[in-house]
């Protein structure tokens, strides 16, 4: 096993201890982890909005936030498990994963509302009290059987999952006139709002090797996820809790998930290979706003074909072809329409009409020498999911809501570089040139965002001699575009130092991110009537410092996997 302890400094402290250790006798396998953490941080953000008069354009006032947000969190997680081998041919596994997470966040902001002459209407101070207290439990047994020594396997997989967040918050608004005397009575609001949901899996897995060298791989899955939350806000009038109708509701949902799935994987001839798969996927969900009593059902199914080709041209050069369609379903916590208070002027909401994104791809990869490899690639995603800023231009309100905005096509080219230079010194570059195009509608306004970007990333990594290490990595991401929003290039490096120590088995390590603080979110969103600007810090520059111990002997342990991984 092993023991490990850090601790990093930034504005706030943070630390972390952990261990895992694993005892086999005979054919039985006992594996186990704990992990603690402790963590403070914090984020500064500013939000500049204007408003228009949707008919003429014209700006009728804007309303400047500066807000600071502080968190704390503690969070215990383990797991404890068993894996037992009967024969040399049948193993099988149970785990137990647990998750706790205790997170209070407070945010104190100070907002200006102005007129379109650029003169001061009213000040708020809001304060808001975060209290989330997020529980993850799941399981998951595994058995396996080889039926003969060529690899003819079957494997099957159940899992339960239950995820619980009991979110509790507390919001005050005090608002000022422009000759700075309050106005009416502070406004306060207390809410309740838990969110969950239990998913209950299983797969059923074949594989058969072929007598030329290839392997036919077949399974099916079924996933059923319920969810049934009610949230509740009251306002605190008089030192009484009224309750608030407008924002309280009780949302049910329901998803069934049904696929199939086969796989070949086979050489065509002594430079040519190949794997194509497809997969069937039948989606059937159900949803209940019962506060307002609106349902809804989306049921759907599609087929995901997969193609890989790859080709050696020779000993230094490999071509190699992926074309794919592929799905990537809505979170359930922004499928859940309850209401997320930031503070009187602005929220966040979820979507329960949310529709799942497809993209179809393709990727062309020369790879020169194991070192170098080339990639060519191109993608096109229909119903892209993305945060949408709405306003109301009458109550001055402004919220966040995901939604399917608009089709996404991107084509780039990629560069990936490893390559050990001398003995005591490895490079790795990254870089990523694409372009991004949305094509879309939101809030009924037609959109057209076309942005080139590019994505870099390195590290060099030293041995030094005398079990000391070092490494320097870092990013830069330049301009780019996610969904409506365009945000500026940031990027930032690492420095680290490490050395074993206690014959090997202990290793200090002390690595410094961010030194000279230079990573930050900057982003505009300007389309039909909103004009908004985001500029974000956060605790991101971070002195740790960590220690890591191994002891006993090592030994192999049989592979697991979960039913309900994709």
């Amino acid at each position: 096993g092993n023991v490990n302890t850090s601790y990093g400094q930034g504005v706030y402290p943070k630390a972390n201890v952990g261990a895992n250790l694993n005892y086999r006798i005979n054919k039985l396998n006992i594996f186990s982890n704990y992990n603690y953490s402790y963590r403070e941080a914090f984020q500064r953000f500013n939000v500049l909005r204007n408003s228009f008069q949707p008919s003429t354009k014209n700006i009728t006032g804007t309303f400047d936030q500066l807000a600071f947000m502080p968190d704390s969190r503690n969070t215990h997680s383990g797991k404890i498990g068993l894996d037992y081998t009967f024969s040399k041919r049948t193993s099988a596994a149970i785990t137990l994963n647990g998750f706790n997470t205790k997170i209070e966040i407070n945010n104190h902001s100070i907002s200006q509302l102005k007129d379109a002459s650029g003169n001061l209407e009213s000040t708020i101070y809001g304060g808001t009290n975060l209290k989330p207290h997020v529980t993850n439990y799941n399981g998951n047994f595994n058995i396996r059987h080889q039926f003969d020594s060529i690899g003819r396997e079957l494997s099957f997989d159940a899992d339960y999952i239950q995820y619980k967040d009991k979110h509790r918050q507390r919001f005050t608004n005090n608002i000022y006139n422009a000759s700075n005397n309050l106005v009416g009575k502070p406004d306060s609001v207390v809410g309740y709002l838990p969110s969950g949901f239990d998913v209950y899996a299983a797969k059923l897995d074949y594989a058969q090797p072929l007598k030329n060298k290839g392997r036919l791989e077949a399974g099916v899955k079924l996933s059923l996820v319920n969810s049934d939350n009610i949230v509740r806000f009251d306002s605190i009038i008089n030192r009484n809790l009224v309750p608030d109708l407008t924002r309280s509701n009780h949302f049910i949902y329901q998803e069934n998930v049904y696929a199939a799935y086969v796989n070949l994987n086979m050489p065509l001839s002594n430079k040519l290979s190949m794997q194509a798969g497809l997969r069937y996927e039948y989606t059937d969900a159900r949803g209940d706003q019962v506060t307002s009593n609106i349902q809804f059902k989306n049921t759907y199914g599609q087929f995901f074909p997969t193609l890989y080709l790859s080709y050696k041209l020779n000993e230094k050069h490999v071509l190699g072809t992926n074309i794919g369609r592929r799905i990537m379903r809505p979170q359930y916590r922004n499928l859940n329409p309850f209401v997320f208070i930031i503070d009187k002027y602005t929220y966040q909401k979820g979507n329960p009409n949310l529709q799942p994104q497809f993209s179809n791809n393709i990727e062309f990869t020369h790879t020169y020498a194991g070192v170098l490899t080339t990639t060519l690639n191109y993608s096109n995603t229909s119903g892209v999911i993305s945060d949408v800023v709405e306003q109301n231009e009458t109550t001055k309100e402004t919220f966040l809501i995901k939604k399917n905005i608009a089709t996404r096509q991107q084509y780039g080219i990629a560069f990936n570089f490893f390559k050990p230079v001398t003995k005591w010194l490895t490079v790795s570059v990254n870089a990523n040139l694409f372009n991004n195009q949305f094509k879309g509608i939101v809030n009924d306004s037609l959109i057209n965002i076309s942005v080139n970007s590019g994505n870099f990333s390195g590290s060099v990594q030293g041995k030094l001699g005398k079990g000391w290490d070092a490494e320097v990595n870092g990013f830069y991401n330049s301009k780019g575009v996610d969904g409506v929003m365009i945000y500026k290039g940031t990027g930032m490096f690492t420095i680290a130092v490490s050395k074993s120590v206690m014959n090997n088995k202990g290793r200090i390590s002390i690595n410094y991110r961010d030194p000279l603080k230079l990573q930050r979110f900057n982003g505009t969103a300007k389309y039909t009537t909103v004009d908004a600007t985001v500029n974000s810090r956060w605790d991101n520059s971070i002195l740790n410092l960590s220690f890591n111990y191994r002891f006993g002997k090592s030994f192999k342990t049989n592979k697991r996997s979960t039913g309900s991984a994709t």
